[in-house]
């Protein structure tokens, strides 16, 4: 439910993924630092110094049991007094973070008018096991995309803008 990133040893929240539970919960905040992960039923483990791939794999869990953060929250600085955030697992409910299309228009320089397309699109997203399947309209954010472009086209847009501002790549 968020994007992680290794920072002088703590692993440090990028951002919050919407839809996922640290969003629903909506305790943890970017610039949050980790610093340790506990399970339901465990002691915590000290993560400083520790790899993103192996934070990941604490965090991660079976669907409906907890884990402790012991986050430093961010906006309070270097001198932040830990702090405990427990989290109930949940699937993470991408639906948010889709591809989305919207049309503007806006004034060119000579004062005519422009209808322009913009496309977000916050991550690359593909549903594997459904193309596995073999399901024809499996879930990926090229087809996504296409479909937008498609809607743009019968809309009569001047041009289009894709918004990667808040994509990690991929």
């Amino acid at each position: 439910g968020a994007v992680l990133t290794s920072d002088n040893g703590y692993t440090k929240i990028v951002r919050i993924i919407p839809g996922g539970p640290a969003a629903k919960d909506g305790k943890l905040k970017a610039d949050d630092r980790i610093i340790a992960v506990t399970q339901e039923e465990g002691d915590p483990v000290d993560i400083v110094d520790m790899s993103v791939t192996n934070v990941v794999k604490l965090i991660r869990g079976k669907k409906g049991t907890k884990v402790t953060l012991t986050v430093l929250p961010g906006a309070k600085g270097h001198g932040a007094i830990p702090t405990n955030i427990t989290i109930v697992r949940d699937k993470v409910k991408l639906k948010n973070a889709e591809a989305s299309g919207s049309v503007r228009k806006i004034k060119d320089k000579d004062g005519k008018v422009l209808k322009i397309g913009i496309i977000n699109l916050s991550r690359f997203y593909m549903d594997f096991d459904a193309a596995i399947r073999g399901e024809k309209d499996f879930k990926s954010s090229s087809r996504d995309v296409a479909n937008i472009l498609t809607k743009f086209e019968k809309e009569g847009v001047d041009g289009v803008v894709m918004d990667l501002r808040s994509n990690g790549g991929g």
